[in-house]
């Protein structure tokens, strides 16, 4: 992809993080591979070689989170800078005919005109962005690729404090851990993603909020599995944190534990500060002219350890949970659709001795949205 620039020393590329928005000159090409006029691919580049990518939903919305893996080389030319793509098909989907039509679009901006240009023409009158794309036709795919992405890991750590008379507190502390991420592919248009222990220690941490009201705070989700494809599961309720997360908020799978142990003042206690994901597993993707996704989530019982005087013992303070949420969507050629959404969680609070019993053990919850569109 050239970019032809008449001032080639004023073109802009600043060199920042993966996904990170900057003041920056960008090229961009966005596919539409499933045809549907409402769901794309966008892969963008600076000439600092600083990548975004991201999905589009619902003919405009944006899922910043989602990401490929491909590549991209930019080059100075004397006429202004080019980009040369790389997408593997396997980052696509599309469906299984021989020979697909693709959307697709092209998209410039620079920094210094505070200028956008693509093609074609998407008109900001218009409502959408998706359905304004042009049709690339002549691709010939012999077999849709199957895609299988396993990533281990291990972590260990060393921790080490002084006890200062807490019994529950060792001076040397040693930890290790191991885990799995899965993505495959089931069809060219649907995903399975599972993990099991995820690790999510490089995730950004939460920003410092003193909460003096009876109402939870609702943190953005940063995950990567929650966060990818999480625009099949948006339900517009709820909408005043900017996410809609009125019907499914995420962040409540590994959150703090919800109970406290009753602890006497000359006692000490160690609880853990997050609940342990045992597993997640998702399937996200299009069935004919159905969006659908599926999630099912498990939750660990936690236990604080307290101690008073030699005597130790444990308290539950979160209990064993499984929360699962369906989500599928029908798309009209008109751009109206129809959709229904189901939740439901389910936590093993003990019986009627339990101080878990505080607790709900179950709730549920659906409902039915649609964008009717008559001209």
């Amino acid at each position: 992809m050239l970019a032809h620039d008449p001032e080639p020393a004023k073109i802009t590329g600043f060199l920042t993080r993966r996904d990170t928005q900057s003041p920056s000159d960008w090229v961009g090409v966005i596919i539409d591979s499933y045809h549907d006029k409402r769901t794309a691919y966008e892969f963008l580049v600076n000439p600092a070689g600083v990548k975004q990518d991201k999905y589009y939903f619902n003919d405009g919305n944006e899922d910043q989170g989602w990401d490929a893996i491909w590549d991209v080389v930019v080059a100075e030319r004397a006429d202004g800078w080019s980009a040369e793509f790389r997408i593997p098909l396997s980052q696509l989907r599309f469906p299984a005919s021989g020979k697909p039509t693709f959307g697709f679009a092209l998209s410039r901006q620079i920094a210094r005109l505070n200028e956008t240009s693509t093609w074609p023409l998407i008109a900001k009158s218009t409502n959408g962005i998706v359905s304004q794309f042009g049709e690339l036709h002549g691709l010939e795919l012999s077999q849709s690729p199957k895609r299988l992405e396993l990533v281990p890991y291990t972590v260990g750590d060393l921790s080490t404090e002084p006890d200062q008379g807490n019994p529950l507190v060792k001076g040397v502390s040693p930890g290790a851990s191991v885990g799995l991420d899965m993505k495959y592919a089931i069809t060219p248009a649907l995903t399975l993603t599972a993990t099991v222990n995820p690790d999510f220690g490089q995730v950004e941490a939460d920003p410092a909020v003193v909460n003096l009201s009876a109402f939870e705070t609702f943190f953005p989700e940063r995950r990567p599995f929650f966060v990818e494809g999480s625009g099949v599961f948006r339900f517009d309720m709820d909408c005043n944190d900017g996410s809609c997360t009125g019907l499914f908020y995420t962040r409540r799978i590994g959150r703090q534990p919800q109970l406290s142990a009753d602890v006497p003042d000359d006692g000490f206690v160690s609880a853990p500060s997050n609940t342990t994901i045992i597993g997640a597993t998702k399937a996200t993707g299009r069935i004919g002219g159905f969006s659908i996704g599926i999630l099912n989530a498990l939750t660990a019982q936690e236990e604080a350890q307290v101690a008073v005087g030699s005597a130790q013992s444990s308290s539950p303070i979160e209990p064993f949970a499984s929360y699962t949420v369906g989500r599928a969507r029908r798309e009209f050629a008109n751009q109206s659709a129809l959709g229904v959404m189901m939740t439901a969680t389910n936590r093993n609070v003990g019986d009627e001795r339990s101080p878990m019993r505080l607790l709900s053990n179950s709730a549920y919850a659906g409902g039915v949205d649609w964008d009717l569109r008559l001209a």
